[in-house]
Parts: structure tokens; sequence; C-alpha cells
């Protein structure tokens, strides 16, 4: 199977309370970059991040994609990213797929 590259956790929190959500099977859920996604650089994988979050009932979805140290280097131009969705109250991954970003001059 693929390996998983450096994950985000996303943390599951009771706005009322603070603490992890009583509705949430796992308090934590870990979205990751797989390596088919990055197989030019096994030695360095990059960082992720998770950004356009967005929650409708049972499901939260966002982007996750690779977040470069070397800030010369567009996250952008050719890289891939996912979207992912999620059931939070299980903590399974129900959707994914690939968004190629590219960098239109």
């Amino acid at each position: 199977g693929p390996i998983m590259y450096r994950d985000v956790r996303i943390h599951l929190k009771s706005l009322a309370q603070g603490g992890p959500h009583p509705l949430a099977a796992q308090p934590v859920l870990r979205a990751s970059l797989m390596e088919h996604q990055y197989p030019e650089i096994p030695d360095q994988p990059p960082h992720a991040t998770v950004s356009c979050v967005q929650i409708q009932g049972s499901y939260i979805a966002w982007v996750i994609s690779p977040l470069w140290h070397d800030p010369l280097a567009s996250p952008f131009v050719g890289s891939s990213c996912d979207a992912q969705v999620w059931d939070w109250r299980t903590g399974i991954l129900v959707w994914v797929r690939p968004i190629i970003h590219h960098l239109i001059a």
C-alpha cells in the first residue's frame, strides 16, 4: 500500500466545553499526503497543510496540500493536492480525489 508522508492532525473539539467532541469516535483525525504524489523526493517528504475546511452534518471536508520549506518553490505549480471528505463522527475517510494545480501565466 502507499506510504503515508507527514500528516496533519485535526482535533475535533466541543465548542461548548473545549474538550474532545463527545460525538467523535476519534477525537483526532490524521490526514496525510501519500508517497505516489511525490515519488521524486522520497528522502525529504514535504510537510502538509489543510485548507478550505467545510462542515456539513457529520461530514468534514478539506484540501490537504504540501507545504514546502523553500520560499521560492511554489506549492501550486504542477503539485498534487487531495480533496478529502471524512465522517467526523466515525473517523472514517469516505471520499478522496486528487487535485492538480497549474499556474497559468
